[in-house]
């Protein structure tokens, strides 16, 4: 285990709207979480994981009537630091009998970069959902429809590096959540 030392600072605001029909509120972080230990990336300054320089959301919510009700969510995040391989090397390693392991063509050693030297895509999705609301003498009953990242952003989950056929180095980021429309029903007594 080893010990270091760690700053976090930035600043935020919110503006919000609270009365009327039509409610939400913007909200921005500029933030920076860095961290420093001898043993890790040459005792130098490096961006801590959860380290997300710009944060932002917009939230919309406008009642149309006592019975329908629209919102809509916008959030963006900047990427989040990631080490990745700078470069491999195959390596063998030596036997008493062969002369090499039985590993026939050795092993890719691989190189990373500085410590979250690397950033993945932006974050962002839009959200949209409309509500028809029925209220009854013992209970209250609402249709929700909505669609979750209304232009298909696929959002970074994870990356690889791939080498290409002429040896250069690509780096491929996938996504799990695409568009997803829903339905729910909701009973409140």
């Amino acid at each position: 285990v080893t010990q270091g030392i760690g700053t976090a600072y930035g600043f935020e605001f919110l503006f919000q709207k609270k009365q009327g029909r039509t409610t939400g509120w913007i909200g921005y972080t500029l933030s920076w979480a860095e961290r420093q230990f001898d043993e890790i990336n040459s005792g130098n300054w490096f961006p801590y994981t959860y380290d997300r320089r710009h944060d932002a959301s917009v939230v919309l919510m406008h009642r149309f009537t006592d019975q329908i009700d629209f919102s809509a969510t916008w959030v963006y995040g900047t990427g989040r630091a990631l080490t990745l391989p700078e470069s491999t090397f195959r390596a063998f390693v030596p036997s008493s009998f062969t002369g090499y392991a039985p590993a026939l063509n050795g092993f890719d050693v691989e190189i990373p970069s500085a410590k979250n030297a690397y950033r993945t895509s932006p974050y962002h999705r839009a959200d949209v959902s409309l509500t028809f609301l029925k209220t009854k003498k013992h209970y209250e009953r609402s249709w929700i429809f909505s669609v979750y990242n209304v232009y298909n952003n696929l959002n970074p989950f994870f990356s690889l590096v791939d080498e290409n056929d002429d040896g250069s180095r690509t780096i491929r980021e996938y996504g799990i959540f695409p568009i997803i429309p829903s339905i729910a029903w909701r009973a409140e007594f």
